[in-house]
C-alpha cells in the first residue's frame, strides 16, 4: 500500500467512524434530525468530490505525497467531528438565523466548486505536482468560468464550506478551529499552487495574476 492509498484508507476510516458517532448520538437525541442529515450529506459529498471526480490519474500516480492535501482533508473531518460533538454535548440554545446563514454559505460553496470543476473539465485534479506539470506540454491553465474572475474558486468555495458547516450546527469551537487551522492551510496550499503554476507558465500566469483576485473578484476592468 503506497502513501496515496494509505491516505484514502485513513480518511475513509475517519469518515466511517464519524458516521458511527453520528448514529450513536442521534439514537440518544432524535431532535437533531435535520442537522445530522445535513452533516452526513456534506461529508459524503466531500468524500466523493475529493476521491472520485478527479480526472488526471497520471498526476496522482506520478506525484509525491501531498501533505497539504492530507492535512486539509483531515481538518475538514475534524470540523465534522467537532460539530457533531458540540451538537449533542453542549446544551445551549441554537439560533436558526445562524443556521440559515451557514446553510447559505454551504450552498454557495457547492455551487462555486461545481462551477469551477465544470470549467476545468478533464483538467480538474486534487493533486498539484511541479514535476508532472513541467513535463506535460499539453497542460494549460484555465481562464473561463469562475477562473475568469479569480484564481482560486475551489479554495474560496472550501473556505465558505469550512465556515458554513459549523455555522449550520451553531458549533462555535469548530468554527474557531476552521478559522485558525483550516483557512490558513488553504492559504498555504493556494500559495504553493501559484508557485508551481508560475514555474510552468511564467509571464502568462503573471499577467493573469495581475488581472484577477485570489479568492474574490478583483475590482476594476479586466482585459
Amino acid at each position: 500500500m503506497n502513501k496515496q492509498q494509505l491516505t484514502k484508507f485513513v480518511l475513509l476510516s475517519l469518515m466511517l467512524g464519524w458516521l458511527a458517532i453520528a448514529v450513536l448520538f442521534f439514537n440518544q437525541h432524535r431532535d437533531h434530525l435535520f442537522i445530522v442529515i445535513f452533516l452526513v450529506l456534506a461529508a459524503s459529498e466531500r468524500f466523493l468530490e475529493t476521491f472520485f471526480t478527479s480526472k488526471q490519474n497520471i498526476l496522482q500516480k506520478n506525484s509525491k505525497f501531498d501533505w497539504l492535501f492530507f492535512l486539509i482533508t483531515f481538518c475538514y473531518l475534524m470540523i465534522m467531528y467537532g460539530s457533531i460533538i458540540e451538537i449533542f454535548k453542549f446544551k445551549y440554545e441554537r439560533s436558526p438565523v445562524i443556521s440559515v446563514l451557514g446553510l447559505i454559505f454551504f450552498s454557495f460553496a457547492l455551487l462555486l466548486r461545481w462551477w469551477a470543476i465544470k470549467s476545468l473539465g478533464l483538467k480538474w485534479n486534487s493533486v498539484i505536482s511541479r514535476k508532472v506539470l513541467r513535463k506535460n506540454t499539453k497542460i494549460r491553465f484555465i481562464r473561463r468560468g469562475p477562473y475568469r474572475y479569480f484564481r482560486h474558486p475551489m479554495y474560496a468555495g472550501t473556505m465558505l464550506e469550512l465556515c458554513g458547516i459549523p455555522l449550520v450546527c451553531n458549533a462555535y469551537f469548530s468554527l474557531l478551529f476552521s478559522a485558525f487551522v483550516g483557512l490558513p492551510l488553504l492559504l498555504i496550499r493556494a500559495a504553493a499552487e501559484e508557485k508551481i503554476l508560475f514555474d510552468k507558465f511564467g509571464g502568462a500566469y503573471q499577467i493573469y495574476k495581475n488581472r484577477t483576485g485570489a479568492f474574490i473578484p478583483k475590482m476594476g476592468k479586466r482585459s
